[in-house]
């Protein structure tokens, strides 16, 4: 059970609860960038439909307000009432589609910045661990510290690389 279960408080060795609750907090920010990069690839091909549904209806407000300014609202009062009715939802399909793609783009931003905070995380971890592995690399192979900065080296070894590959793609301005 020790073994198994070594960041458990009753198992830390004495002088080590920091760096135990670090590689705790470390996990809990691994399980959210996993996620996070899970969800990256969709959210980031789903910017470009967004893109182009605003693109879409902004072309047809354009085209709808052109129409109302070549038009008298006196010579067809129902036709013209009904443009400005189509252009009225339109400006509301607008806002609705402008708010899609914002929360997209912040999603977007939220997911890197987890999958980025995380790396930087485990890199500041690594270098706080070599700094520790120093410390007990002269103390007896039974001391409770340096057994426990082992195996704190075997599940930072482990968490190395899963997330080497991930992208992420810098905006265009």
């Amino acid at each position: 059970w020790q073994r198994k279960y070594f960041l458990n408080a009753k198992y830390v060795p004495e002088g080590y609860n920091n760096l135990a609750e670090a590689v705790r907090q470390l996990q809990v920010r691994r399980g959210n960038a996993l996620e996070a990069r899970t969800r990256l690839p969709v959210l980031q091909a789903e910017a470009p439909r967004l893109k182009n549904d605003v693109d879409a209806l902004c072309r047809a407000i354009v085209s709808a307000n052109q129409r109302m300014q070549a038009m008298k609202p006196t010579d067809d009062v129902q036709a013209y009432n009904a443009l400005i009715a189509s252009n009225n939802t339109l400006q509301a399909m607008m806002a609705l589609q402008e708010n899609a793609k914002n929360k997209n783009i912040d999603e977007v931003r939220r997911a890197e910045a987890l999958v980025s905070g995380y790396i930087m995380a485990f890199t500041d971890f690594e270098r706080t661990l070599a700094q520790q592995q120093a410390v007990v690399q002269h103390a007896p192979a039974e001391d409770a510290g340096r057994t426990f900065v082992m195996r704190l080296t075997e599940l930072v070894n482990g968490m190395r690389g899963e997330l080497s590959s991930s992208e992420i793609q810098a905006e265009r301005v």
